[in-house]
This record gives C-alpha cells, structure tokens and sequence, in this order.
C-alpha cells in the first residue's frame, strides 16, 4: 500500500458529494495513506465535510493515514468546526 493524494475540490457540497466520495473510496481502500488536497476548493458545505469524515473514519478502521491540506483560509472554519485536522494553503 502507498500514499494516495486526492485532489478534492474546487466544490465538495451535496450537489458533488456522491463524485466525491466515489473518489474517496476508490482512493481509500487502496492506499495506506490519503492526503487530501483542498488547493483548489472553493465552496464546501456539510455534504462535503461528511466525505472527509467517512475517509477519515474508513481509513482509521484499516490502521491507515489521514491529512488534509492547504485549506483555504475562508473554509478554515468549517474544518475547525468539525475537528477535521488540516494543514493551511
């Protein structure tokens, strides 16, 4: 198993959520660490921040790596919010 980076953006609400937590699973059950990568989000609501948590929490079930980064600084909060660890843009 590797280290996967998921491009996750540039929107992640319940209009993309099922795209993207295809893509999360796919990447997921494969890698033995996913960084997630929010360069490019730009919207994101609860629909969103609910694949990360399903990513975090499958990943953590298999003993593997969670990390999100370059958080753009007007989204901060909802990671916040949700205790989504991240590293900022």
């Amino acid at each position: 198993m590797s280290e996967e980076i998921l491009p996750f953006g540039p929107v992640a609400t319940l209009r993309t959520s099922r795209e993207l937590l295809d893509r999360a699973r796919a990447v997921g059950t494969t890698a033995a660490s996913v960084v997630v990568d929010c360069g490019e989000l730009r919207q994101c609501d609860a629909a969103g921040l609910q694949v990360l948590l399903a990513l975090r929490s499958a990943l953590a079930a298999r003993g593997g790596l969670f990390r999100i980064v370059n958080v753009p600084a007007d989204l901060r909060w909802r990671f916040d919010y949700t205790g989504l660890p991240y590293t900022a843009a």
